[in-house]
């Protein structure tokens, strides 16, 4: 295992911009394409829809983390014990 403090470069400036805008960028063009939809062909209005949109994402940034939660309290323990004895990965 490494202990040593890697300098961040440029390089991994740039790679790790890059890997966030093509996650964000899909979300964007998911979002746009059922802003569309709902509007299209559910006859919704834009209020409407975009709330729709922006009341799942208030859900998410919420449950998400509650969810990570609750796994590491319930599975965790459970996995320390099967893995004792065995080598690990950290």
């Amino acid at each position: 295992m490494r202990t040593e403090s890697r300098k961040l470069t440029l390089k991994n400036y740039i790679g790790y911009g890059t890997m966030d805008l093509f996650g964000g960028g899909a979300f964007a063009i998911i979002g746009a394409w059922m802003l569309y939809f709902f509007i299209t062909y559910c006859g919704l209005t834009p209020v409407e829809a975009g709330s729709i949109i922006a009341i799942a994402r208030i859900i998410d940034a919420i449950a998400s983390p509650l969810m990570g939660h609750i796994l590491i309290i319930l599975v965790v323990p459970n996995l320390e014990k099967s893995l004792e004895g065995e080598d690990s990965f950290c």
